[in-house]
C-alpha cells in the first residue's frame, strides 16, 4: 500500500501548475488580445476628450455671456476664466458682478493645460478661448489639433 500512496504523490507532484513556457505562452496570448482592443480604445478616449472640451466651451461661452449682460463687458485676458468664478481684482473691476458664472472654478482642459482666453480675441471676436489640444502646442494637425471657441 505504501508504494501505491508514493506513486500517486509523484504523478500529482508532475502536473502541478503552468510551466515557464506555458505562462509566457498565455502572457503572449493576452498581450496581442490587448493591443487588439487597446488601439482601438485609444482613438475613443482622444474623440471624447475633444467632446469634452468642445462641451467645456460651450459652458464657458454661456457663463461669458451672462457676466457680459451683468457687467457690460467681457473677462480681460488677464482677469481670465477666473473672473468666471470669483469677483476680478484686477483692472477694471465690475461694479454689476453678479457671479459666480460657473458651478466650479475653471479647471484645466481635458489634456490637463491651462485654457487660453483672450479678450479681445481673434477675428474680431470680443473674446476666444482655446485648447491646445492633446500636442499642448498652438496649432497642430488631427488629434494634435487646436479646439476653439471659433471653430
Amino acid at each position: 500500500m505504501k508504494t501505491t500512496v508514493n506513486r500517486i504523490s509523484e504523478s500529482a507532484g508532475e502536473d502541478d501548475g503552468f510551466t515557464f513556457v506555458e505562462t509566457l505562452i498565455v502572457l503572449a496570448i493576452m498581450a496581442v488580445l490587448s493591443a487588439g482592443i487597446g488601439i482601438p480604445a485609444l482613438s475613443h478616449i482622444e474623440r471624447a476628450r475633444e467632446i469634452s472640451a468642445r462641451t467645456q466651451i460651450d459652458a464657458f461661452r454661456t457663463a461669458l455671456h451672462t457676466y457680459n449682460l451683468d457687467c457690460a463687458q467681457f473677462p480681460t485676458t488677464d482677469q481670465g476664466l477666473a473672473a468666471l468664478w470669483k469677483l476680478p481684482e484686477l483692472h477694471p473691476v465690475p461694479a454689476n458682478w453678479r457671479g459666480p458664472y460657473l458651478d466650479r472654478p475653471p479647471r484645466l482642459d481635458p489634456w490637463g493645460s491651462p485654457w487660453q482666453y483672450r479678450s479681445p480675441g481673434a477675428e474680431n471676436l470680443p473674446w476666444t478661448l482655446s485648447s491646445y489640444g492633446a500636442d499642448k502646442k498652438e496649432g497642430g494637425e488631427k488629434d494634435g489639433a487646436d479646439i476653439s471657441s471659433f471653430d
